[in-house]
């Protein structure tokens, strides 16, 4: 099975790495930089480079895509994958506004393949744990909070790689957070309310703040934000019997820890490794229950668009 990777950059170079360390090789890359894409073809191994995700998309070497762009290609390189009935697994976000969204939906129902979404943050070993914990409890109260705050007026990503495009804590953080919320309490339907910040100079919402509210009574409080000096990234999930805590890859409850797993981005770095098995063996096997498919995300991104 040939699996590519659309962009070149910082994430693409995790999910290539993520590939190699599982014994897979790329079949091809391609890119708006050649002198680049040579560099990453060269680095990890990948014959075959194409000039544009056409032409790659058009190659019988190629039977699923891993897109890595920026966030401004998603929806239409899905989009063009999908067309070519070629499974995608794409970044997060998959649109940028929720029409583009419910196009990519109906271009996977048309499709014969399948558009998952690399909401990484299920596939982190402390949140799979504190899920699994949930389920088993089925706890009657269920308070969930969630920050996710950190400074990005300038455009340099997690992996302290410079952009040259413009993030979004709306579209990009946002839906991980509403996403990682919605999926705790378990139900993709509920009352919600979310306010925006005010537009920054670079045109963007900067912060996102909102409440989940499921129609047991459960909450999900989410506060996002890139002005911030100091860098929070964590969940508190607090039952009427025991208070989870995630930070820096550790799961504690009442304060033992439960899972200590790689600390700060090594932590991401496994959790994109395991998702993307999950993609590959969905593939293969045509298997797709621990994929997150796009439909499974409308309703977040409904509530997305309610901020901007």
């Amino acid at each position: 099975m040939g699996i590519a990777i659309i962009g070149t950059g910082a994430i693409a170079e995790v999910h290539a790495e993520a590939l190699l360390r599982a014994g897979r090789s790329i079949s091809a890359v391609s890119g708006v930089d050649e002198e680049q894409v040579a560099k990453f073809a060269d680095r990890f191994e990948v014959q075959t480079r194409y000039k544009n995700s056409a032409e790659l998309l058009a190659s019988d070497l190629v039977d699923s895509v891993i897109i890595a762009t920026p966030s401004q290609y998603h929806a239409e390189l899905a989009i063009a994958a999908l067309e070519c009935h070629k499974p995608v697994l794409c970044e997060v976000p998959i649109s940028l506004d929720f029409l583009s969204f419910e196009r990519v939906k109906k271009a996977a129902e048309s499709s014969k393949a399948f558009a998952a979404v690399a909401q990484t943050l299920r596939y982190s070993e402390p949140y799979m744990r504190l899920k699994e914990m949930l389920l088993e409890q089925s706890p009657e109260s269920m308070n969930i909070l969630i920050r996710r705050l950190m400074l990005r007026q300038e455009n340099i990503g997690w992996t302290g790689v410079r952009r040259t495009w413009v993030d979004s804590a709306v579209w990009h953080h946002g839906s991980h957070c509403f996403d990682l919320a919605s999926w705790l309490l378990g139900s993709r339907k509920f009352n919600a309310q979310l306010y925006g910040g005010p537009k920054w100079s670079n045109g963007e919402v900067m912060e996102v703040n909102g409440v989940l509210r499921s129609n047991s009574g459960q909450t999900a409080t989410v506060n996002v934000s890139y002005h911030s000096r100091i860098s929070y990234n964590d969940v508190v999930v607090i039952t009427e019997s025991n208070t989870f805590e995630v930070s820096h890859g550790r799961l504690t409850c009442n304060g033992e820890t439960l899972v200590s797993s790689a600390d700060g981005n090594d932590s991401l770095v496994d959790a994109v490794g395991r998702q993307n098995f999950t993609f590959l063996r969905a593939v293969e096997t045509g298997e797709l229950s621990e994929i997150i498919q796009v439909d499974e995300l409308e309703e977040v991104y409904r509530l997305l668009a309610l901020v901007c």
